[in-house]
């Protein structure tokens, strides 16, 4: 093999070894450090959320409020949120009304 042609490999290697880190510092940067900011950032102005969690986020923690809210006896009533969205209205009872979820600030009514 030539020389050009190590370097043609050597080159491309660089390459594919800078977009991996690329990459890496984004998921990083994108699942990691923002949301941890943020939450910092929101509780020293007093909103306050859950903990954040890695790639998951809240999402076990949601699907078992709204599982064992659907298992519950419904009533006869207009006040829907609570079964529609039971993780919201919980946080607004813990957390107060303003609710910060991970990348997503929310107002609970």
């Amino acid at each position: 093999m030539t020389s050009s042609g190590h370097l043609v490999i050597m080159l491309s290697s660089f390459l594919s070894l800078f977009l991996l880190l690329l990459a890496l510092i984004n998921i990083f940067l994108t699942q990691w450090w923002t949301p941890t900011r943020l939450q910092k950032l929101m509780g020293r102005q007093g909103i306050k959320g859950p903990c954040y969690r890695l790639f998951h986020g809240n999402n076990k923690q949601i699907l078992d409020m709204k599982n064992e809210a659907i298992s519950r006896p419904k009533t006869l009533s207009h006040d829907l949120f609570a079964l529609v969205q039971p993780h919201y209205n919980w946080w607004a009872k813990i957390y107060g009304k303003i609710i910060f979820n991970g990348m997503v600030l929310n107002l609970s009514w």
